[in-house]
Formats: C-alpha cells, structure tokens, sequence
C-alpha cells in the first residue's frame, strides 16, 4: 500500500514536470499564442480609461447592462486590477509546477479507477481528460463572451497536447 501510495505521488511529480515543460514550449517558444492576440493601438489612453472608469478590481463586461447589448454594439471582457499586479516569474513557475502536481494526482486517481486498460488505452484515457479540460475550461467563454474560435481551438489543443505527453507518463508509471 505504501510503495503503491510513494509510486503515484512519483508519477505525479513526473507528470507535472512534462507538464510545466510543454507549458514552457507552448507559451514561449510557439508562435500559436499570438495569431489572434492583438494590442490597443493607444495602450496608454485605455489604462487610463479603465482606471479612470472601472471604481474597483475585479472582471467587467462591456456593456455591463444586457439591455444595452445589440448584434452591432462592441463588446469587452476585461480583468481590471487597479492596484497592479507582481509579476514574480519564481513565484509563479514555482506555483505553476504546484498547480500541475495536484491536477496529476487528481488524474492519477482516475487513472486508478479506470483499471484493466492497455498501454495505449491508459494515454488515450488521461488524453481524454485532457480534452474535456480543454473544452470545458474555453468552449463556455467562446460560447457567452465571444472569445475567437481560433484563440479557443488553440487553448484546446494546447490542453489535449498536454495531457497526451502526461498520459505517456502516467500510463507507464501509475501502477494498474
């Protein structure tokens, strides 16, 4: 039970390292993050615009009245934080590999449950996680907010990659 126990949490932390490595490919070295990613042509006058009009932090919806939403009239999702934000690349990479390490123990523990799969049947299932991950987490935003269907495509498939080089992992480590 406990070796059982000590191999899990090992494939777990091994799952989370290809984790944080493709995460580290797909967001620095892809060029697939930016095809729909577009700058303000006047970064300043919109800063001052949000903190000018935007009274605390928090997430805003333009228009944030749904009567005075039509067809033709443009329409925002903006994360306003006011007070700034630290980026710290430490702190977040070391939160970033804490992060993958829980959700590898959470499809650890799936994996468990779905015994008597073959080699090739363990990465398709964690592979599968991966893509319910992706839809769930970016077709809801695609659908409600608008967001575009290439940058949504792009968040999906960057989840099913990712869960596919983990299932890799998991499929051989992760005692049946």
């Amino acid at each position: 039970m406990k070796n059982t126990l000590l191999m899990n949490i090992a494939a777990a932390a091994f799952a989370a390292i290809v984790l944080f490595i493709w995460g580290s490919i797909s967001w620095t070295v892809l060029p697939w993050r930016d095809l729909d990613v577009h700058q303000f042509s006047d970064e300043a006058a919109v800063m001052q615009s949000l903190l000018e009009h935007a009274p605390e932090s928090g997430i805003y919806y333009v228009p944030g009245d749904e009567a005075a939403y039509t067809p033709s009239t443009p329409n925002a999702f903006v994360n306003v934080l006011k007070q700034g934000y630290q980026i710290s690349m430490e702190r977040m990479m070391i939160v970033g590999l804490l992060t993958n390490f829980l959700f590898a123990l959470v499809v650890v523990f799936l994996l468990r449950m779905a015994s008597g799969l073959s080699l090739k049947q363990r990465v398709g299932f964690v592979t599968g996680i991966g893509l319910v991950i992706g839809l769930a987490g970016n077709l809801p935003y695609w659908n409600w907010f608008g967001f575009p269907t290439l940058y949504t495509l792009v968040q999906i498939m960057d989840s099913v990659i990712m869960w596919f080089l983990a299932g890799l992992v998991l499929a051989r480590l992760v005692p049946d």
